[in-house]
């Protein structure tokens, strides 16, 4: 392949990869994931590995996007092996790790239309309940109370909050955020075991 080819080739490759991008701006799942898939077509033609991961990480969420995550995922995956290959590709290698991390991981589902309120739903039952044990077992049953998204949900809930009346209930989703943190840091049983029965109690 010639230099101007190349060129062409490469100025094609963009110029599909941008009108993939509107389109997956604009939801329309469907015609970016055409797109991403003839724009990952062209740069593989040109052996522009570098680019044609970076092509395939955009087709792996366009994929997610469409509710097909094993298979977004196992692109992006790919994506990742491939940038590894690339000298200078610690930004994209980064990037691509961080979305593996947030819509592949175990609390990927987070991203789903609904979960957030689900996810409130749940933080309110577990601030609620009537002792120590429910909570553990809430926590038990609700793995996803530790995720960052439930941290930074439980941060919104208390700076929302304001006024008398709103103050018990600051107080109980301050505890109980500090409680899942503390959980974080020294595991689940010995955070319940400090917060029922706190150092310096008989």
């Amino acid at each position: 392949m010639s230099n101007n080819e190349r060129k062409h080739g490469k100025k094609m490759g963009i110029e599909k990869s941008r009108q993939a991008n509107l389109a997956a701006n604009q939801g329309d799942w469907e015609e970016a994931e055409r797109l991403y898939l003839e724009t990952l077509a062209e740069f593989e033609t040109q052996d522009n590995r570098r680019q044609a991961a970076i092509s395939k990480a955009y087709l792996g969420q366009v994929v997610i996007a469409s509710k097909r995550r094993d298979e977004g995922c196992a692109l992006l995956q790919e994506a990742l092996e491939m940038l590894r290959q690339e000298p200078e590709a610690a930004y994209e290698i980064s990037q691509v790790e961080m979305l593996i991390d947030e819509r592949c991981g175990p609390f990927a589902w987070l991203t789903e239309d609904g979960a957030i309120q689900q996810l409130m739903e749940t933080i309110a039952a577990f601030t609620a309940a009537s002792n120590w044990d429910e909570s553990r077992r809430l926590l038990d049953e609700h793995p996803e109370l530790l995720s960052p998204q439930a941290d930074k949900l439980f941060d919104a809930m208390i700076q929302y909050g304001s006024g008398e009346k709103q103050a018990q209930i600051i107080e109980q989703l301050t505890t109980h955020r500090d409680l899942l943190r503390l959980c974080r840091i020294i595991g689940v049983d010995d955070a319940f075991k400090q917060t029922v029965e706190p150092p310096g109690e008989p």
